[in-house]
């Protein structure tokens, strides 16, 4: 306890922000010699190394249309500058529909609506490329309407439930549907087809033995658990043609009893390389280990590029690394030390669109980081819906448009914790003349004592992102000063907005008598 009080101690008064220096990255080396150079992948040229992974937007009605929010969210995301936007899973049956949100390619009616995104992607200046998927056992009978599908009757450990093991005829049969989504996705105008092959979805439980248990040619060794994965690679590319690129999702590693290894999956894509899969894009994790999925704050950045960087040395295709990427100079970093050829930037590019445009400008201060909090995660399940703790329009972007106030007001924002700053920002970029209060003789709030355990520091990043968006708006900053209403009556606002946050959830110890003023005795 006496290292936390010292910390804070030290962390008094409004020159607060000189001690977050143990926060801040390296800035010293941000040249960036090889994020923004052009990659050629057969005949497809990407402007440059950054691409944005397959995340699900949950911005699809329930029957698998394309909504306006849905097109705008890519639209937004391609502007941003990646050189190629892969769209999220597209389920290839009706049985393999993880989400009742989950957009879907088992249909012709369903290309008008991707088509509208392709374009849109390629008219600002991405390459439109396109995930096509299978659930497998990781779905539910409340979704699908009959037994989820799966190589052998082990269930989802997750989801759990009654499984159908699939008959080899069956397999023919989604291989054919493989094939099927493909030719949808070209006629669509995607220009590059990525298979999901990881996170323990259908490809990905015939390839390992922690989920395919099967005593015929679909099992057993890595020949027969890889059968069906190459069976799909040579329809898709049977429909698309020899020139077309294709790309493959696995999870190298998934971290669990008789789970894929980084060695293993090297020898599976020698044989998914010599079907004919031109780009990789290596991942972890699956349903029982979601954590390798999307990786928490406490997981190092870029946590899976060494996997990456053991499976490039192998291969002679380009390999994509994924992963906590959320910072360019990072990303730069993998390049330079070519552990990939491509880095993909997912929640990263839902907190700051513009990411990628920032970095090439030289504009890294004005990146909104995502902080690996997993709001993204916790609000599917919560909300059915993608949220995220630094970007409070997401989903939302066609409807909350930042523009300029017909009418300037003097505002009073009181609080300064991550709310108050943000609403500050907000006004002030909207030409509102802003005054924020914040009682304390620093800014942060809540957030910089959740900030103090050593894996949670990212939590910074948003504030100091915050504090140098209200300084560059020109907000006027009143610390340690406590609105009454004699102020009020003083400044005479046009309008009052209260963001005095919220209450901490604080542990009743016996030890402690008053465990609220322990804490914050020292500011």
């Amino acid at each position: 306890m006496s290292s936390g009080l010292f910390l804070f101690d030290k962390m008094q008064g409004p020159p607060y922000s000189d001690f977050l220096n143990f926060m801040e990255e390296d800035q010293e080396h941000n040249e960036m010699k090889y994020l923004f150079t052009p990659f050629r992948i057969k005949k497809l040229e990407l402007p440059n190394r950054i691409v944005m992974p397959g995340l699900a937007s949950f911005l699809i009605e329930d029957d698998g249309s394309i909504t306006d929010k849905t097109i705008e969210h890519y639209r937004l995301r391609a502007a941003g500058g990646p050189g190629m936007v892969i769209v999220e899973a597209c389920a290839v049956s009706p049985e393999g529909v993880v989400s009742p949100h989950q957009a879907r390619i088992y249909d012709d009616r369903f290309i008008d609506g991707l088509s509208k995104i392709a374009k849109v992607m390629r008219a600002e200046g991405a390459i439109p490329a396109v995930q096509i998927h299978h659930g497998g056992r990781q779905t539910s009978s409340r979704v699908i309407k009959q037994k989820p599908l799966a190589p052998s009757p082990l269930p989802c450990p997750t989801i759990r439930g009654d499984v159908e093991p699939l008959s080899v005829e069956k397999i023919h049969q989604l291989v054919r549907k493989f094939g099927d989504a493909a030719q949808r996705a070209v006629e669509a105008g995607f220009e590059l087809i990525e298979i999901h092959g990881a996170h323990g979805y259908l490809v990905n439980q015939f390839l390992s033995r922690f989920s395919n248990i099967r005593g015929d040619e679909y099992g057993g060794t890595i020949e027969g658990r890889a059968r069906f994965a190459l069976e799909i690679i040579k329809e898709v590319r049977k429909r698309v043609g020899e020139d077309f690129p294709i790309s493959f999702k696995i999870s190298a590693q998934e971290f669990v009893p008789n789970g894929l290894t980084v060695e293993e999956s090297i020898e599976i894509l020698k044989l998914l390389v010599d079907a004919g899969i031109d780009v990789v894009q290596v991942s972890a994790g699956n349903d029982a280990t979601p954590e390798w999925i999307a990786q928490p704050m406490f997981m190092e950045k870029a946590c899976l590029a060494d996997s990456a960087g053991k499976i490039r040395k192998v291969l002679k295709i380009p390999v994509m690394a994924v992963g906590r990427i959320n910072d360019p100079l990072v990303a730069e970093k993998i390049l330079e030390e070519g552990k990939a050829d491509l880095v993909c930037i997912g929640r990263g590019l839902l907190a700051d669109p513009e990411l990628p445009k920032k970095a090439k400008e030289g504009r890294l201060e004005d990146i909104r980081t995502c902080i690996a909090c997993n709001t993204c995660m916790e609000s599917i399940f919560r909300r059915g819906r993608v949220e995220c703790l630094v970007n409070p329009i997401l989903g939302r972007e066609k409807e909350l448009v930042l523009e300029p106030a017909k009418v300037t007001k003097k505002v009073m924002v009181v609080g300064g914790g991550p709310g108050g700053l943000n609403v500050a920002w907000v006004a002030a970029r909207r030409g509102h003349d802003v005054h924020l209060y914040e009682r304390q003789p620093f800014l942060g709030g809540q957030l910089l004592l959740g900030s103090v355990t050593a894996y949670k520091k990212e939590l910074l990043n948003l504030i100091e992102f915050q504090k140098r968006q209200i300084r560059r708006f020109g907000v006027k900053v009143h610390l340690g000063q406590e609105v009454s209403p004699d102020i009020i009556q003083k400044e005479r606002p046009d309008v009052i907005i209260l963001a005095t946050g919220s209450s901490p959830a604080v542990p009743l110890l016996k030890a402690l008598t008053n465990p609220l003023w322990f804490c914050f005795q020292k500011f």
